[in-house]
Parts: structure tokens; C-alpha cells; sequence
């Protein structure tokens, strides 16, 4: 026998699992088995009788089960005959009557379970007196304990985690608000005991005031000595407690000024404004916020001087120093460059330096005349309109400023500048082969550019012609904005409406499509007289546009029927046709002059030909006598048919046709005295009469 000690949520539990030894257990188990032999000895001898008397009851069981609920019914309609009384007896008749049965039922079924129970017992041990039984059992006690040990364990250190995690919650939560009361109760403590103390310290004063007063009082001898004495600790009592509160109050104010000032005193350091002084050849010409303003300034320089070299002073390596100035002081880049100009060994002189696109073209002395020569370029582009803008497209500026004598110019001068040209106008010669897009393509620029410099060249281009790929660029552009009111056309939409007087696919005009007008009101921008851009400001309709009503045939011919055989030929076909064009009439039948296998079918110029059956094409050609232009379509079983003098064929060899379909236009290609169609049927190589099979 093993004793085995566990803990189960923080308590001592004995739990103690015998294990007998295999002797005494076979002594145990042999007595009960004996004990139910003899038990079972007797019963099985009445076990055949108590089956039948058991099947013979379940059947008396149910027969009555049967009557009752028979006799119920009964009763019920009966009662609905006399009334209530007699259902409530009968139902209380029924009711003890099935509590006797249930009994009676549920008794025998309870033995049987019984004894069920019994027989799995007995068969359960002898299973365990087996060894694999032995085995098993003890298997099962072991898993038992095993199982119930470490369940218990685990709920134990489920239990003893999740009390720490409360009270470590708890004591944390404790010790924040623990803290939080220390410390307001020691700032509340140090506040009363330092305000007690100076109440104190004045409170032993005014003692130690009364006690000077008393003795002065009670002085009778040596009267001028006690008075300077007491009037002495009177006055030293009074300065004291003074002197201690107004030290306490520097401790606490001191730190707080200490502050203040450091602050003052960054912030002061933060408003100054620091730059570096240059100088040059020896003195200083400026303040600037970087080096490379001053090297923006000594490009300046070098730009001005076009007409000779720049001479530079014997000391020209600038020197900058770090320095605090104010604000207003720092040197602007083209002052700086009139210092650094001065500062050389050219002849310089003050003039007006005329700039564009901040590129130096030159200084005059003149600034008034260069104004009114810029002005004059402007007023011949300005028309007066409400709204209108001109100016130029480059900035333009005039400086003044230190610049060399040699780069002073004359108003002519400057005026031959600003009539120049950038570049020439550029013309490209088509050759064969071009389009427009090509040509784009051939001088990298956009199909759009080049329909803009050529406005015809999507209607007209032929070879040798020149056509504009550049326009001169002037030296100075002017751009012009104004504001136009135009009318414009608004083209009109198609509207479809069936026909069935139309063959199938054949279109015609009902009624004409009208365009209509609105008038716009756009922002023009023209540079140098080309529009740039259009911004449109309204758009306001003043007539609307008709729509144009266009007739769509959906008439299919059917065919004649005529599917038979060949007068004189014998030969027989399954192809059917119909009518082969539009509109018109057969203006020469079949043999209408000699060699005429055909029939002719005159009608105007452009109407259409459609496939008479279906098939496939099998040529077109074009002849410049005979047919002209004609096409063949193979329908297959040996049947073809031939269209001759058309204008026009849109259909391809090799192409299959749907019966119906819009194949070509008449004609008078080829020998013809006017534009007619030329139909002919082949069945196996022989022509035959169209109208037998139309």
C-alpha cells in the first residue's frame, strides 16, 4: 500500500491509492464468484417462463393502452352531447387508470434494467480476473491518480498566479497612491513649518518687546543706561525675524531670477543678427549673409564687362569676418557688384543696365529713352480692347548701377539688339513617301505644332512642296491676352430611322442635318501674333442645331424560286438570288445584241451593288476596257456570278458575303456608254439568264 500527498489550492491532501497484492485479490474474487453461481444456477432455470410472461404482459400492457384511449374519445363525444361533468370524470377515470398501467410498465422494465446491470458486472469481473484484466485495472488506477495529480496541480498554480497578479495590482495601486499622500503631506508639512517659523521668530519678537518695555518700566536706578540697552534688543528683536523672512524669500526668488535672466539672455543672443563683412582691396565693401552672395556679385561683374577684360585690384582674394549688425545693413548682391566694379582697374562710370531674362545685353546713359523705345515695342501690339494685356514674354529689367565705359551703348545700338532674331524661319521640302506625321516625326516635334505653322497641311500635300517647321524666334517676344467674343458653328447629330422601301444596308438622306450657332467669349494669348492658348470663359447658345434624319434600308429581296433546271442545260442548282442593286432597270436583257450573256441594269452613278447569294470572292480586277472594274463570287456547287463596271469595290479576293451584303457601287469603268451594272450567272462554266433565277 503507497501513500501519496499532494496540494490542491493551497491545502493538504492525502490521497491514498491501494494496491493489494495478486494473492489476496484472486481469494476475493473467488468468493463472489461462487456466491453468483448459485444465484445464477437459480435463475436460469425460470429465465424461458419470465421472457414469456414478460412478452405476454407488454402485449396485455398495450392492448389496454389501446382501449383507454379508444374509451377516451368515446367519452369525449359523448360529453359534448351532455356537457362537462361527464368529460371531467372520465378524465379522471383515464387518468388513475394509466397511472396503474404506467406501474405496471415501467415495473418489469426496471427489473430487466437491473439485471442487465448485474450481467455487465459479472462480466466485468471475469474480465479482471484475466491478467490483460489485472493489467488494465491497474493501468487504469495509475492514469486515475496520475491524471487527478496533475489536474490538481495544474488548478493549484492557476489559483496561486492569479492571486500574485491581484495583490501585486493591489500593492502597486497602493504604493502610487501611498506616494501621492507622502508627498502632498510633506509639501503641506513644509509649508506650515516654514510660515510657522516665521510667525514664530515674530512671535518671540513682540515677546521679547514686551519684556524690554517691562524693565524699562520697572527701572528705577541707572534710568539712561537700561533705555539705550532694552531700546537696543527692542530694535535688534524687531530686525531680526525681518531679516531671516526676507532671506527666505531671496532663496526662493533667487533661483526663479536665475531662470528668468538665462532665458533673457538666450533669447537675446537668438534676436542678434550675424553676417560677414567683406572686404576687398582692402577695405570693406559689405555685409552679406553667405559666401556665395558674393560670388553671385563678381558674376555680375564679369557679366557687365562683354567689351573688354576684367582688370583686378592688386588685393581681389576676399576676406569675411564674422561680425553682429543690424538687419537694415546687409548689402544687396548688385550693390556689392558696384563696389567690387569701382574697386578694378577699368574705366567705369554710372549708366542703366538693360537686362533680359537677367542676361546683360548692354547700358546706355539714356534710361528715359530706353523706356519709351520698350514702351513703343508694346504700343504696336495694343489695340484699345476692353481687357487687353500686352507685355513682353521675357523679364526685362533696367539696373542702375557701376558698368564699364566699353559696355555703354548707344539707343540704336540697343534698338538693332532687340529687333534681332534668335533664329530664322525653318522649311522642310516633302518628298515622296511623307505625311504629316511623318514629317513631324522627321523634325522631333508634335503633329499639332505643325498643323498649327501649316493650317492646310491636312488637306493638300504633295511632293516638293515646303512646308514651315520653324518660325523666327525674335530676340525680345511680346505676348498679348485679350478678350474675344466669336460665334461658332455647333455641328448637328444623325438620327436612324428604318426603311423597308430601302434594300437592306442601302442609306439615304430624309431630312438634312442644320448646324447650329453659339457664341463663346474666350481669353485669346498670342505670342508675337500665333496663338498659344484659349481659355474659354461662357458659351451661350443662339440657335440650336437640327439633327439630320438618315433613312436606313432593312428590305431583303427574296428569292424567285426559280432553283430549277437550266432551259436546255439540264443541270440543276440549289442557289437563290436577288435583286443585285439598289434601284434601276434593265436597260439591255439577255442577248440584247450579240454575245450580251447577261442582262444591264442602269441606275445613277454611285448606287450599290449588293451579293446576290452568298459566297466567297473570288477576284477583282480592274480592266481599262471590257468590264473595268468587276469582281466574281464563287457561291459553290459550280454557281458564280460576275458585277462588271463598277466605280468602286469594297470588298477583298478571298472575302466571304452574306446575301445582301454592300459589295460595290455602279459605274461606267471599262466599255460602257453610261453607268449601268453588267450581272451575269455561271453554273458550271456556262452563263445563264439572271431573270430564270431573280
Amino acid at each position: 500500500m503507497y501513500n501519496m500527498y499532494f496540494y490542491v489550492e493551497g491545502k493538504e491532501l492525502n490521497n491514498i491509492v491501494e494496491m493489494k497484492s495478486t494473492k489476496t485479490a484472486k481469494r476475493e474474487t473467488d468468493k463472489k464468484n461462487e456466491i453468483k453461481k448459485t444465484a445464477a444456477g437459480k435463475n436460469t432455470e425460470n429465465s424461458s417462463e419470465q421472457i414469456k410472461a414478460k412478452k405476454f404482459l407488454l402485449g396485455t400492457y398495450f392492448s389496454k393502452v389501446l382501449k383507454y384511449i379508444a374509451g377516451f374519445f368515446i367519452a369525449a363525444a359523448v360529453a359534448v352531447e351532455k356537457g362537462w361533468k361527464p368529460i371531467e370524470t372520465a378524465l379522471k377515470k383515464v387518468a388513475g387508470s394509466v397511472k396503474k398501467s404506467w406501474k405496471k410498465i415501467t415495473g418489469p422494465v426496471i427489473v430487466l434494467l437491473k439485471k442487465l446491470e448485474d450481467r455487465y458486472v459479472e462480466a466485468r469481473e471475469r474480465f479482471d480476473k484475466t491478467r490483460v484484466g489485472e493489467a488494465t485495472a491497474k493501468i487504469d488506477r495509475i492514469l486515475y491518480s496520475s491524471q487527478y495529480i496533475m489536474g490538481a496541480r495544474l488548478r493549484r498554480n492557476n489559483r496561486i498566479l492569479r492571486r500574485w497578479i491581484i495583490a501585486q495590482n493591489r500593492e502597486v495601486r497602493g504604493s502610487i497612491a501611498d506616494s501621492w499622500h507622502r508627498f502632498w503631506a510633506r509639501l503641506r508639512l513644509r509649508w506650515l513649518n516654514f510660515w510657522n517659523r516665521k510667525f514664530a521668530s515674530i512671535h518671540q519678537a513682540k515677546v521679547r518687546i514686551r519684556m524690554s518695555l517691562r524693565r524699562i518700566r520697572t527701572a528705577e536706578q541707572k534710568r539712561v543706561l537700561v533705555y539705550a540697552k532694552e531700546s537696543l534688543l527692542i530694535v535688534i528683536a524687531v530686525i531680526r525675524p525681518v531679516f531671516y523672512f526676507f532671506v527666505a524669500i531671496i532663496n526662493y526668488v533667487l533661483p526663479i531670477a536665475a531662470a528668468l535672466l538665462l532665458i533673457s539672455v538666450i533669447h537675446y543672443f537668438n534676436t542678434l543678427t550675424f553676417a560677414f563683412s567683406v572686404e576687398y582691396d582692402g577695405e570693406v565693401i559689405g555685409y552679406v549673409e553667405n559666401e556665395a552672395k558674393f560670388d553671385e556679385a563678381e558674376r555680375i561683374v564679369k557679366a557687365r564687362i562683354i567689351n573688354e577684360e576684367y582688370l583686378q585690384p592688386a588685393d581681389s582674394v576676399p576676406r569675411f569676418t564674422l561680425c553682429v549688425i543690424d538687419a537694415k545693413e546687409f548689402t544687396s548682391v548688385d550693390t556689392l557688384a558696384n563696389r567690387i566694379i569701382t574697386a578694378s582697374g577699368n574705366d567705369v562710370q554710372t549708366a542703366y543696365g538693360l537686362y533680359i531674362d537677367d542676361e546683360f545685353i548692354g547700358a546706355t546713359d539714356d534710361n528715359i529713352g530706353v523706356l519709351k523705345l520698350l514702351d513703343a515695342r508694346l504700343e504696336g501690339y495694343r489695340t484699345g480692347a476692353a481687357g487687353e494685356v500686352v507685355s513682353f514674354v521675357n523679364k526685362v529689367k533696367i539696373s542702375e548701377g557701376i558698368y564699364p565705359s566699353t559696355s555703354i551703348l548707344s539707343l540704336n545700338a540697343i534698338e538693332q539688339q532687340l529687333d534681332s532674331e534668335v533664329e530664322g524661319e525653318r522649311y522642310y521640302t516633302v518628298v515622296a513617301g511623307d505625311s504629316p506625321l511623318r514629317i513631324a516625326n522627321k523634325n522631333n516635334m508634335k503633329l499639332a505644332d505643325l498643323v498649327a505653322l501649316n493650317p492646310n497641311i491636312m488637306k493638300s500635300l504633295f511632293g516638293g512642296d515646303e512646308v514651315l517647321i520653324s518660325k523666327s524666334e525674335p530676340f525680345l517676344g511680346i505676348k498679348v491676352t485679350r478678350r474675344e467674343v466669336y460665334e461658332v458653328e455647333v455641328p448637328y447629330g444623325t438620327e436612324r430611322v428604318s426603311d423597308s422601301s430601302l434594300y437592306n444596308g442601302v442609306t439615304s438622306i430624309k431630312s438634312a442635318g442644320v448646324p447650329g450657332i453659339s457664341e463663346q467669349v474666350a481669353d485669346v494669348t498670342y505670342v508675337d501674333g500665333v496663338e498659344v492658348e484659349r481659355n474659354i470663359i461662357s458659351t451661350t447658345e443662339i440657335t440650336a442645331p437640327v439633327n439630320q434624319i438618315l433613312s436606313v434600308g432593312t428590305y431583303i429581296a427574296k428569292p424567285s424560286g426559280n432553283t430549277g433546271s437550266v432551259s436546255g442545260g439540264g443541270l440543276n442548282t440549289s442557289a437563290s438570288f436577288i435583286w443585285p442593286t439598289a434601284a434601276g432597270k434593265i436597260s439591255c436583257g439577255w442577248l440584247g445584241y450579240s454575245g450580251h450573256y447577261a442582262i444591264d441594269i442602269a441606275a445613277p452613278r454611285g448606287t450599290a451593288i449588293f451579293a446576290s447569294a452568298p459566297g466567297t470572292v473570288v477576284f477583282v480586277k480592274r480592266l481599262y476596257y471590257g468590264y473595268g472594274l468587276h469582281l466574281k463570287i464563287d457561291h459553290g456547287g459550280g454557281v458564280q456570278t460576275l458585277y462588271a463596271h463598277c466605280s468602286n469595290v469594297f470588298v477583298r479576293a478571298g472575302d466571304y458575303v452574306r446575301q445582301g451584303q454592300h459589295i460595290a457601287a455602279i459605274g461606267q469603268t471599262g466599255r460602257a456608254s453610261g453607268p449601268h451594272l453588267h450581272f451575269e450567272i455561271s453554273i458550271n462554266g456556262k452563263r445563264v439568264n439572271p431573270l430564270h433565277y431573280l
